[in-house]
């Protein structure tokens, strides 16, 4: 306050305004406004000398920080010794406070429009969030968990969004947050946009599985909250710097299976509310609330097309321990009983947006594009015969399964154990191709001599032999392979698998490489060796590409060869995605 007493002049009168105090604040749009004076240049305590804190009682500051009253009376008066400053510090760092600081900092702005992010576990959110961040201010959900950031940043984080408001016109909050309960609790105007990215059901669980397994590799002794998190889920303290691939695999097969690192039906847990995982709450929340909504599938079109960026960054994303091919082999079963309400809202919105032709498409669209019986069928949690008549697009069979050395090396790691919710499948057979190996009896024409670690295919065709099959279930045979590339000249090796004159599969092989493909029954159980054919179009002298002194046909150098037996009810068909 300025005191009158003191003002004889103009220039008195301006000095006074000059080093006056802070007035302490009486709102809550007050109390951000206040914080805006923070930098952490000046420090707490400068800061906290710079308000005016007198008259101010316990009272006032359970109002203004967390908008109720004091517990207590004692809670709710000034005592000997009280000190308003500290209590103002202890109350802003307070759980109570920070748990709802999102929503706190939105109701204090409510002139603002507001970008809402409804963040999806793994579907591309990291990856928009760091693209649109800085055109306004910056709002996530995770400045809410204790542990992400000490007392001093959380203060200078919250001053820092303050001052920010004070010149965008915009507010962006996102993160991993429920859709019905922003809406509930902040409400959703016309002025607002919101919008979300979905994935694929079972792709999704994969890549969660595989992000928390990457996070502890990165922190292998849980010093971040995160890790610490998965470790402790895992029912481990730490991991070693030296833990195989194969251990690694099975690590990440057993957070897939876990139901509290690959959560179920997470889809419709942040569009829904509350623990309920239903397609029919989520649809509804998308509907009423008018979300855009988009897939990853077309996420790169819908960042040039609405928000003008022109690539994704890719940010975040997570290392391929367990691939899906993988996974729906191993549990196959486990992974559809996970997926089931979020399988029906990926096939309604995928349906409409293939119908509308566009990057992303709003809640209500869906109405207007499946029609009425759309909420017909939300009514049953069903989706419409519409979208449960219509097959999903079909996917030619994939032989290339793993296609750089390190995903090999995960690849053709062994998982170990018996894990609940798996299957166990046997490798019936696991041949190297090197020096030390005993191929012999299984290459046929088209082989150069064995090298140490490998055999050169030497013609356009190459054949193996397969030793009789027989028995329950179904058999996957592999190959494990380098091509023959010279740069600018020779780029991939094409590969054709054939058993007699069925084709298995094609593809083209630039890297150290897995291939894959199901054996035909037909060669199942009959008592008689079997032959795979390798046609290899690309073959190709050294002497003629690159000047070396070697006039073989190469085109694969093979580094072995195996066949893995698989139930029956494990064999769950899913695309093959390295």
């Amino acid at each position: 306050m300025v005191d009158s007493n003191r003002v004889t002049t103009q220039t008195d009168l301006l000095h006074a305004f000059r080093t006056a105090p802070l007035k302490m604040a009486r709102t809550r749009s007050e109390l951000f406004g206040l914080l805006a004076f923070f930098h952490p240049s000046l420090g707490w305590d400068k800061f906290v000398r710079m308000i005016d804190f007198s008259d101010v009682t316990p009272a006032q500051i359970y109002q203004i920080v967390f908008g109720r009253a004091a517990d207590t009376p004692r809670m709710a008066v000034a005592y000997p010794g009280y000190d308003p400053a500290a209590h103002f510090r202890e109350a802003l760092l307070s759980h109570e406070f920070r748990k709802h600081i999102q929503h706190l900092f939105l109701r204090s702005h409510p002139e603002k429009a507001r970008d809402v992010f409804i963040h999806i576990p793994k579907c591309a959110g990291t990856d928009l969030i760091l693209n649109l961040g800085h055109r306004s201010v910056p709002l996530p959900k995770l400045l809410e968990l204790d542990g992400w950031l000490t007392d001093d940043e959380f203060l200078e984080t919250v001053a820092g969004l303050a001052r920010a408001a004070l010149s965008h016109d915009r507010l962006f909050p996102y993160g991993h947050m429920e859709l019905g309960d922003y809406a509930a609790e902040v409400g959703v105007r016309p002025i607002d946009r919101v919008f979300t990215v979905l994935r694929d059901p079972i792709d999704l669980l994969i890549s969660q599985a595989n992000y928390a397994i990457g996070r502890i590799r990165q922190d292998p002794t849980g010093k971040a909250p995160d890790a610490a998190d998965y470790l402790a889920r895992l029912h481990l303290t730490a991991i070693s710097d030296q833990i195989s691939n194969g251990e690694l695999k099975t690590l990440t097969l057993r957070a897939l299976l876990d139901p509290t690192i690959a959560e179920p039906d997470r889809a419709c847990f942040y569009l829904g509310r509350g623990a309920r995982r239903r397609y029919d709450i989520a649809l509804q929340n998308l509907i009423v609330h008018n979300v855009e909504i988009t897939t990853t599938d077309r996420y790169n079109r819908w960042l040039a097309e609405r928000w003008g960026l022109n690539k994704s960054l890719r940010h975040n994303s997570s290392q391929t321990i367990l691939t899906k091919t993988e996974a729906m082999r191993l549990a196959p079963q486990s992974l559809i009983n996970a997926t089931l309400e979020d399988q029906k809202l990926f096939d309604v919105v995928s349906f409409a947006l293939e119908k509308s032709g566009r990057a992303s498409i709003f809640g209500p669209d869906l109405v207007r594009i499946i029609g009425a019986e759309l909420l017909d069928a939300m009514d049953r949690n069903e989706i419409p015969p519409a979208v449960r008549g219509t097959e999903r697009k079909t996917v030619p069979p994939r032989i290339l399964v793993a296609d750089d050395p390190e995903k090999v090396a995960y690849y053709t790691a062994a998982v170990s154990g018996t894990i609940p919710g798996a299957v166990n499948t046997e490798t019936v057979l696991d041949v190297s191709f090197g020096l030390d190996g005993e191929s012999q009896g299984y290459r046929l024409q088209g082989w150069a001599r064995p090298e140490p670690r490998f055999t050169w295919t030497a013609a356009e065709e190459s054949v193996i032999t397969l030793p009789p099959l027989a028995g329950p279930g179904r058999f996957i045979f592999r190959l494990v392979a380098s091509p023959y590339i010279h740069r600018g000249d020779l780029q991939a090796q094409q590969v054709s698998l054939f058993a007699g004159d069925i084709s298995l599969g094609e593809c083209r092989v630039n890297n150290t490489s897995v291939l894959e493909c199901e054996l035909p029954a037909s060669l199942i159980g009959t008592g008689q060796p079997s032959r795979i054919t390798l046609r290899l179009p690309n073959a190709a002298r050294p002497r003629l590409v690159s000047g070396a002194n070697d006039d073989r046909l190469l085109a694969l150098a093979v580094h072995g060869i195996g066949v893995l037996r698989v139930p029956d009810r494990a064999m769950a068909k899913a695309e093959p995605v390295p």
